[in-house]
């Protein structure tokens, strides 16, 4: 095996001229931690946080930071059986990988359903769950913890600021993240990169700067269109294909897993 050990002095980015696969050492004498390395993109990725290029971490929220996916599917499939329709799992599915909102899911399937009202019934059913059910992810509160305390941290997600600060003030997390953007207030949701082009502009950064978090196919193709680093950590409730996330920086297991080398 192939030993490399980088260090913070390093100003430039290391390349190795192909992808290849062998096991090195990231070495870091201000945290007196040596971590795993298996991955070319990985090596890079590092050198690129050690060079102070990412300036700022933002986060996808469902399926990434909190476990709400299935109370996603369960309040769509009340709101929805209450005309008539039934929501599958396969259709959720869909509507995860695509980032379909109610109405674009409507218009996709051609239901004579208004969408807003199946919208407005949704909302009183899922902020139930939000409060009295969902959860943060495994991992997700101490990896904010620690990452706050270094870089500035946002959120860009598919629901609305009124349901991401209903689970934050819950938990007292409120104070951890400087912006949340919903991309209820951009021109096209993911995989569009409008949410995080958002948000990067509001933190004050070029894209180019910011690091994203992800778990779905719609998230991390916003990420790269908008031109940023992603690390996908899959939400296993909705199981997709980790062949799925080829075009991924990293893809972690766990977020605890994040901390170890940013």
């Amino acid at each position: 095996a192939t030993c490399l050990t980088i260090t913070p002095i390093v100003k430039h980015t290391i390349s190795l001229g192909h992808k290849c696969d062998f096991h090195s050492h990231f070495v870091s004498p201000t945290l007196h931690l040596v971590f795993q390395l298996d991955d070319y993109k990985l090596v890079t990725l590092i050198t690129e946080i050690m060079e102070d290029k990412k300036k700022v971490i933002i986060f996808d929220w469902d399926g990434t930071l909190v476990n709400s996916q299935p109370f996603q599917y369960s309040s769509c499939r009340q709101a929805f059986a209450s005309h008539g329709y039934s929501l599958t799992e396969k259709d959720w599915e869909e509507w995860v990988k695509h980032s379909y909102s109610s109405k674009r899911f409507i218009e996709e399937r051609n239901l004579p359903f208004d969408y807003k009202s199946i919208k407005s019934e949704k909302k009183v059913i899922y902020q139930n769950m939000l409060l009295n059910e969902v959860q943060f992810m495994d991992g997700a509160v101490e990896t904010i913890n620690s990452l706050t305390k270094i870089y500035p941290l946002g959120i860009a997600s598919h629901s609305t600021i009124d349901d991401i600060e209903l689970v934050l003030n819950k938990f007292d997390m409120r104070d951890r993240f400087m912006k949340l953007v919903s991309d209820t207030s951009v021109e096209r949701g993911k995989p569009f990169p409008d949410v995080f082009l958002k948000t990067a502009e509001l933190m004050g950064v070029s894209p180019i700067e910011c690091l994203v978090i992800e778990d779905s196919v719609a998230g991390l193709q916003a990420a790269k269109s908008a031109g940023m680093k992603c690390i996908i950590c899959p939400d296993k409730y909705i199981n997709t294909p980790l062949s799925e996330f080829t075009n991924a920086d990293y893809v972690v297991s766990n977020l605890r897993e994040v901390t170890k080398f940013i």
